[in-house]
């Protein structure tokens, strides 16, 4: 988000084609009472470099010279997994393709208002599901590079030196510099919870809890007696339902 408006980028080398798209834009806008800032790239790198900026949907031509569309849609990912992306092409063959990098939507040029409004419509509504403060965690990979994770995706947190490491349910594991201090504070209000210095899990992935032990699926650490009595009541609010938070 761009103060209370919706950012919106498009990747397209084709003026007339992004132009189309912002007069959509802004007919949509008018129309749904929306604010809306528009940014719009010419090739996939130019677009990677500035993708720390906050934008909110993209939409994005395949057919590009530098870097195609779905080889920087793939690249994107590893930056933000949940950008919502809708396909703007004259290749109709590409539409399974975007699947591959969770595509919301896919058009073929010369597209109309009503296919783009029902995309944006779309678009939108797991935008705003994205925003929710608690429901994600963006991470710093450093050099200007920043990850959006579901919090529902980290299994746990670890303390690595001068490291922080989320492992996810995917096996993938994200490093950022930082301390443990700054991350409890981010996962406040959330159903990631203090186990030991320098250990947060998840209660959404807790086997089970024995004495002073707590399983996940691959792995188990120690309860250390200063955390005891708050997570072992987190667990417990959140096996009766209350969410753990």
């Amino acid at each position: 988000m761009k103060g209370d408006a919706l950012w919106v980028v498009i990747l397209e080398d084709n003026p007339e084609d992004s132009n189309r798209l912002e007069t959509f834009l802004h007919r949509f806008t008018t129309e749904h009472q929306r604010k809306i800032v528009i940014s719009v790239f010419r090739d996939g790198i130019e677009l990677l470099e500035h993708m720390d900026r906050g934008f909110d949907v993209l939409f994005m031509d395949i057919e590009l010279l530098q870097m195609n569309g779905m080889k920087t849609a793939r690249k994107l990912r590893k930056l933000d997994a949940l950008i919502p992306i809708i396909f703007v092409t004259n290749l109709a063959q590409y539409a399974i393709k975007g699947y591959e990098v969770d595509a919301v939507g896919f058009m073929v040029k010369p597209i109309s208002y009503y296919p783009f409004e029902h995309n944006m419509q779309k678009a939108l509504k797991l935008c705003e599901k994205n925003m929710g403060e608690e429901e994600n965690c963006v991470i710093d990979l450093g050099f200007n590079k920043f990850k959006r994770v579901p919090i529902d995706e980290i299994v746990y947190v670890i303390k690595d030196k001068n490291y922080i490491v989320y492992v996810l349910s995917s096996g993938e594991e994200v490093r950022e510099r930082g301390t443990m201090k700054d991350v409890e504070e981010r996962f406040q209000n959330t159903t990631v919870k203090k186990c030991a210095s320098g250990c947060l899990v998840n209660l959404k992935y807790v086997k089970k809890k024995e004495k002073n032990a707590v399983y996940l699926p691959d792995t188990a650490f120690t309860i250390t007696r200063t955390c005891r009595d708050s997570f072992t009541e987190a667990l417990m609010d959140y096996i009766r339902g209350g969410g753990g938070r």
